[in-house]
């Protein structure tokens, strides 16, 4: 299983979001920075994959309302991949 963690309190804005869970993840070289393409490519991955947010609450703090729509796209593409599980810790 992969285990991937991520600190939050150093992402201050949505690109800094997409940087962050590309190099982590090791998404491809076209993933497009955006939620459609974040869900395209943790719902294609298949590896077993643990990814883990701390302090998401800096996060929220620092992009407001995206926050809820970046929440969205993990539920679903945790519905749609039995390898991916997301935790986010405050």
């Amino acid at each position: 299983m992969k285990n991937v963690t991520i600190d939050c309190e150093a992402l201050h804005t949505p690109a800094d979001v997409h940087q962050a869970l590309a190099q982590a993840l090791s998404f491809p070289d076209y993933y497009g920075h955006n939620l459609d393409a974040l869900f395209d490519c943790l719902t294609d991955m298949d590896e077993q994959t643990q990814l883990t947010l701390t302090n998401f609450h800096a996060l929220h703090y620092a992009v407001g309302d995206w926050c809820g729509k970046l929440l969205y796209v993990f539920r679903q593409a945790c519905q749609e991949n039995p390898c991916l599980s997301i935790m986010m810790t405050p």
